[in-house]
C-alpha cells in the first residue's frame, strides 16, 4: 500500500506541478502555494499509510504473541 501511494503522489503531482508552474507564470505566486499544498498533502497522505501498515502487523504480532502465551498457559 505504502509503495502506490507513493507512485500515485509522484504519478499525480507531476502533471500537476507542471501545469501550476504554467499557471503560476500566468496567475503569480498563489498556483506556487497550490501546488505545495498539493505535494504536503500527498506527503501526509504517504506518511498516514504508512503508519497504518506498521500498526496493522503490530496488530497482527500482538495477536501471535497472545496466542502464543495462551497456549504455553495451556500447556503448563
Amino acid at each position: 500500500m505504502f509503495w502506490r501511494v507513493l507512485l500515485i503522489m509522484f504519478l499525480c503531482a507531476i502533471p500537476v506541478e507542471a501545469l501550476l508552474i504554467w499557471l503560476g507564470l500566468i496567475i503569480g505566486e498563489l498556483a506556487y502555494l497550490v501546488v505545495g499544498f498539493l505535494l504536503l498533502a500527498g506527503i501526509v497522505t504517504v506518511f498516514i499509510s504508512s503508519y497504518q501498515k506498521i500498526m496493522n502487523r503490530m496488530n497482527s504480532l500482538e495477536e501471535k504473541l497472545d496466542k502464543l502465551l495462551q497456549y504455553q498457559d495451556e500447556n503448563e
